[in-house]
């Protein structure tokens, strides 16, 4: 029986887990719905978890695991939901995220990631939803959005990003949020905004970024 892991209900109950996912998972070849938020697990992903094939979620949220997410996690190619949020991850997004192209809601806020945004993100078409607020991401916020047409989401507050808004998000007509506050963000902001017609909260603060009267129209 297929499972659709975006019909299952938005919350996840906790339980007492401790200490580390154990090693064997890997062997649940047909595992397609991992989740164990809001535990108490701790240590690294571990390595066979990335031979789950025909896994669609992987949701781990608010625990205490912690190292780097790995490169190994694209090889999850069907995955369509990653929740990793609120965990102590370090190091930097996968550079080969954009091998995830069934890829739907990107979740990996309030860790210790550092690096830039992969250019590969790009080829993650299917994304609707994009949050990696509370990190240590860095580098001129040059991003090319424009193939992210399904994008409603997008969450890149409290970070380190510089330079200015990129002139791809303007095309990304189907966003409903956007968060860039509290980054080092320069510039203006193009008129081009007012043309994201669904776009309903927008938050900006703590940047270096001018002609508020860009914003005027949404």
């Amino acid at each position: 029986m297929a499972v659709n892991p975006a019909a299952s209900p938005s919350w996840t109950l906790s339980n007492k887990f401790t200490d580390h996912i154990p090693i064997g998972l890997g062997s649940c070849s047909h595992l397609q719905v991992l989740r164990a938020g809001y535990n108490n697990l701790s240590g690294s992903l571990p390595y066979d978890i990335f031979n789950l094939a025909d896994l669609q979620r992987l949701s781990l949220p608010v625990n205490r695991l912690s190292g780097p997410i790995g490169d190994g996690i694209v090889r999850l190619i069907n995955l369509k939901i990653l929740e990793l949020y609120s965990n102590q991850f370090v190091g930097p997004i996968p550079v080969q995220i954009g091998y995830l192209f069934m890829l739907e809601k990107l979740v990996l806020h309030n860790n210790n990631l550092a690096g830039s945004l992969p250019p590969s993100l790009a080829n993650c078409t299917k994304l609707s939803a994009l949050n990696l607020r509370v990190n240590n991401l860095v580098g001129e916020h040059s991003s090319n959005f424009s193939k992210l047409k399904h994008l409603t989401i997008l969450d890149l507050g409290n970070n380190n990003f510089s330079g200015e808004l990129a002139q791809s998000l303007y095309s990304c007509k189907s966003l409903t949020a956007i968060r860039f506050a509290s980054n080092r963000l320069r510039g203006q902001i193009s008129p081009e905004i007012v043309g994201l017609a669904s776009l309903a909260y927008l938050s900006i603060s703590n940047n270096n970024l001018t002609n508020a009267t860009g914003v005027a129209g949404i």
